[in-house]
């Protein structure tokens, strides 16, 4: 609960637990967990890598290791838009849909706690990659749920198209595309239970040609062929 609530923000604060569904409720407190001084402090002294791996690994213990709602809740709260219009011909941007919950203060206290330098060429704007969490974390979700390589790889796409389609100041980025590829990398990990964190992932250099081979990658032992398999090496 936040220092100074008023009345109407304690008593929400106080019933949410009774009356949201589990997957809304570790929602909120794996954001609360993103806004601690804890994080923060974590996130200052190890960097922004180690500090997504603690996002995923706090997810983990929030939901037992129930690695599909970890990977859910994950995208939840990496998410760095309050809500999201919709554009329509004729009509235009008509219908906006809510993202969060959260009080205007408490979004933008999570954003600027979100890490920012997670890729090499990460720019140094202010904000940096952090929006590409959603992305890895999501892809990571679709792959998966699905069990799919193609399918996910499918969907990713067209929700790239969609969003420079119809979303309200969408568009086609290949920053987003590199965060998906990496993000169903790791969740194909998952799925085959190699251990291994977003940080092993996010380190991966993609090359102008888009694929990844063994001699871009730093020593984290999983690298992404041409057609985006991924391979982990023996002695791993």
């Amino acid at each position: 609960m936040r220092v100074g609530a008023g009345l109407p923000e304690r008593v929400l604060s106080f019933f949410a637990p009774f009356a949201l569904p589990k997957i809304f409720q570790d929602t909120h407190i794996l954001r609360e967990y993103i806004r601690s001084d804890e994080f923060s402090s974590l996130r200052a002294v190890h960097g922004d890598l180690y500090a997504v791996d603690r996002i995923f690994l706090k997810s983990l213990e929030i939901t037992w290791s129930n690695y599909y709602e970890a990977l859910l809740i994950s995208s939840f709260s990496v998410m760095d838009h309050r809500n999201f219009g919709v554009n329509l011909p004729v009509v235009g941007s008509l219908f906006w849909f809510p993202l969060t919950s959260e009080f205007p203060d408490e979004f933008e206290d999570r954003i600027r706690r979100l890490p920012m330098h997670i890729y090499p060429d990460s720019p140094e704007n202010g904000h940096g990659d952090r929006d590409k969490l959603q992305h890895f974390f999501g892809s990571a979700f679709v792959q998966f749920v699905s069990e799919s390589k193609e399918g996910a790889e499918r969907l990713g796409d067209m929700v790239e198209l969609g969003e420079s389609a119809f979303i309200v100041g969408g568009q086609f980025d290949e920053r987003d595309r590199r965060a998906n590829q990496h993000g169903r990398s790791f969740g194909l990990s998952l799925l085959r239970g190699s251990g291994m964190l977003p940080s092993d992932f996010l380190l991966l250099v993609v090359a102008a040609s888009g694929s990844i081979s063994p001699e871009d990658v730093v020593p984290a032992g999983v690298w992404c062929g041409t057609d985006n398999a991924v391979r982990v090496w023996e002695e791993r």
